[in-house]
């Protein structure tokens, strides 16, 4: 009997090196399927010479069954990366591979939590059919809790030994995935026209409390059992609330709150293309500060810009009476505003989603998830699909996947003043962030200058009239420096990016439009978090990230830094040729 060893992964680098040490005795072949990792589970992977295949994730059955299609053995063995075989396991593998027995296998998983073997809690025995023929077998399951369907007509046996489950390593961890698989569990029941009863999510989270704490002698494992019992009873009270909560959005309003800055405004877009591909006819509302209208009304899938400023200036009564004028089906917080949260309830929106972050979102709120910003290594734009969870999104979409949004951001067609309309093959300097972000010294920005004019090349300096003030008098411009600094509209300076050749910027808007615009957007970055250019940078095919050290210590241990100011005119220039 030979084997080939199944694997999934996404972001596994704590996990997946224990997973294929505790195979490598027993398979013949180790395939990894990745969904496109961020950290270190490729290299990984790589340095232990297993087979390493990266394909967009589509679910777990699907990437299961193309895994199985890649196997180029009659027996596999699938695995998750969290899990790996004991040495008495190894020993019957070995075994049976000698005896060469065709039937289907059990193992016996034992899990790890948060450091302690768990034989309570309904968690084991947990016993899972994973050494299968590869004719005839396949794996079932839209969402979540995948099966394996295997020929009836092989008997199965059980294996000794213990599969190894390493499954989370803190309360918060737990509590995070709880949420995600309650939520896929509720779109299931969605997808299948089940609705929970007004009183099923309570009982329900008592129940599994009882039978999980009590029944299958959860208090046995100690303080463990009780936090296992206690996220299960959460969790299923949140699948039934969510299930009776959920709604087809075709041919609702669904009201995006964004209600701070052009940057944020512009990483909160894709959301809308994701909302417009899914649910075709739904109309998409943008709740923003007046000053970034231009950009959402920019956007195709964008169907309305309502300006926050008018509700904020008006009488509460009135603000009430044109809020619930919206006629909104659906609000999602995505810059937490307790103004707005309030409004939103007062005036009955049947479902609003926001972040369990905000204590208010307590009482505002009908779905509030589960999430940080600050410690992700994700990118923004991703981490807003969260919000998007209650809505069937399975999975935060790949970086790449976000990229291919940008393309609705349209120029608007207006003219830029006389003065700048004749200018072409021009590279932008956009010095200042209204103190939005570290900056590099405008010392530098003028030293660029300098070496762009000696290459022949048009400088081209943005910003609004009180930025310009600060360092206008210290350039010297003309035919090759121009400066345009407070006499731009906001849909004339998207005009001016989306004709440049590149643009230089820290962390602003203008670097952002740039890179909707598929404009080389040189962003200057601190590495420091939240900061870092890992969740910041522009989005776009041609955006570039530069920062001065990666690995700087200071900004490793969050203490005040401008190592920003230490990236060379060079290293700018390089990626401007």
């Amino acid at each position: 009997m030979k084997i080939s060893v199944t694997i999934i992964t996404l972001n596994e680098e704590r996990n997946i090196e224990r997973c294929i040490l505790s195979v490598k005795d027993v398979a013949d072949e180790i395939i990894v399927l990745d969904s496109f990792s961020t950290d270190l589970t490729q290299v990984i992977c790589i340095q232990h010479g297993v087979r390493f295949e990266q394909r967009k994730w589509e679910g777990y059955s699907q990437s299961k069954n193309y895994l199985n299609d890649l196997a180029q053995y009659d027996y596999i063995l699938s695995l998750d990366a969290d899990e790996a075989l004991d040495d008495e396991l190894k020993e019957e593998i070995l075994r049976l591979k000698a005896l060469n027995e065709p039937e289907i296998y059990s193992l016996n998983r034992l899990t790890n939590y948060c450091g302690k073997w768990i034989k309570h809690s309904g968690w084991y025995p947990d016993v899972k059919v994973r050494l299968f023929p590869k004719k005839g077998s396949y794996w079932s399951g839209e969402f979540v809790h995948e099966e394996l369907v295997f020929p009836a007509n092989i008997p199965v046996k059980q294996l000794n030994g213990h599969l190894l489950h390493y499954s989370y390593y803190s309360y918060k961890e737990h509590r995070e995935r709880a949420d995600i698989y309650s939520t896929l569990t509720a779109l299931k029941m969605y997808k299948n026209g089940k609705k929970a009863s007004f009183f099923k999510p309570l009982l329900s989270g008592i129940m599994r409390f009882i039978k999980m704490y009590i029944l299958e002698r959860g208090f046995l494992d100690g303080k463990m059992g009780f936090k296992i019992a206690q996220i299960s009873c959460q969790s299923n009270i949140f699948k039934y609330k969510d299930s009776r909560r959920r709604m087809n959005l075709d041919g609702k309003r669904v009201i995006i709150s964004r209600t701070d800055s052009i940057g944020d405004v512009l990483l909160t877009l894709p959301m809308c293309a994701y909302l417009k591909e899914k649910f075709p006819t739904v109309e998409i509302l943008f709740l923003g500060k007046g000053y970034t209208r231009a950009i959402v009304e920019a956007y195709s899938k964008v169907d309305q810009f309502i300006d926050w400023n008018d509700f904020e200036n008006q009488p509460k009564t009135e603000c009430a009476q044109n809020f619930r004028a919206l006629n909104a089906d659906v609000i999602i917080h995505v810059f937490p505003n307790k103004e707005i949260a309030s409004l939103a309830k007062k005036v009955r929106v049947p479902m609003r989603v926001g972040t369990s972050h905000r204590s208010y979102h307590l009482l505002t709120c009908t779905h509030r998830l589960n999430f940080t910003r600050k410690k992700s290594d994700l990118h923004e734009a991703q981490l807003n699909f969260e919000l998007l969870r209650p809505f069937g999104s399975k999975e935060l979409p790949t970086l790449e996947h976000v990229i291919e949004s940008t393309e609705f951001l349209k120029a608007p067609k207006v003219d830029l003043p006389t003065e700048f309309a004749a200018l072409k093959e021009y590279t932008i300097l956009h010095p200042k962030s209204q103190g939005s972000a570290k900056e590099w010294p405008i010392e530098k920005y003028i030293s660029l200058t300098n070496e762009l004019v000696k290459q022949g090349r048009t400088v081209v300096f943005t910003g609004t009239e009180n930025e310009g003030k600060l360092f206008r008098d210290q350039i010297t411009f003309g035919e090759k420096v121009i400066d345009t600094t407070g006499k731009l509209t906001l849909e004339q300076l998207m005009v001016l990016i989306h004709g440049a050749k590149n643009l230089v910027a820290c962390s602003t808007g203008p670097l952002h439009i740039a890179g909707f615009y598929n404009i080389c957007a040189i962003g200057l970055f601190s590495p420091k978090r939240p900061i870092h250019p890992g969740r910041w940078k522009a989005l776009g095919a041609k955006a570039i990230a530069l920062v001065f050290d990666e690995k700087c210590e200071v900004c490793a241990k969050r203490k005040p830094c401008n190592c920003i100011e230490k990236i060379t005119v060079e290293a700018v220039l390089g990626k401007i040729s």
